[in-house]
């Protein structure tokens, strides 16, 4: 049995590379997502410390590679941010 414990997170921004994948297909195609992240030289600004869905519609949603963003980092080129609320969550 997994051990955990459910915590409250404050808000946090996350910074990184998001694809829009379909619900049916996420399963094969996010693996290649992560394979093109770093044969592409995206592990250099993005090391990816989270894979996080978001802004699910119907069957897609969008798929993040992403590390923790600190305010006074710069972005890197081709990478955005995203705001993920605070909540409930199971560590």
């Amino acid at each position: 049995m997994m051990e955990y414990k459910i915590v409250e997170k404050a808000a946090f921004t996350i910074v990184g590379t998001a694809r829009t994948f379909n619900a049916d297909t996420s399963y094969q195609e996010i693996p290649k997502f992560w394979a093109e992240h770093y044969e592409t030289g995206g592990g250099e600004k993005v090391m990816g410390m989270f894979g996080v869905c978001m802004d699910m519609d119907g069957k897609d949603f969008d798929y993040w590679i992403a590390d923790l963003y600190a305010p006074w980092q710069d972005i890197p080129p081709g990478c955005g941010t995203c705001q993920i609320p605070g909540g409930l969550w199971a560590e």
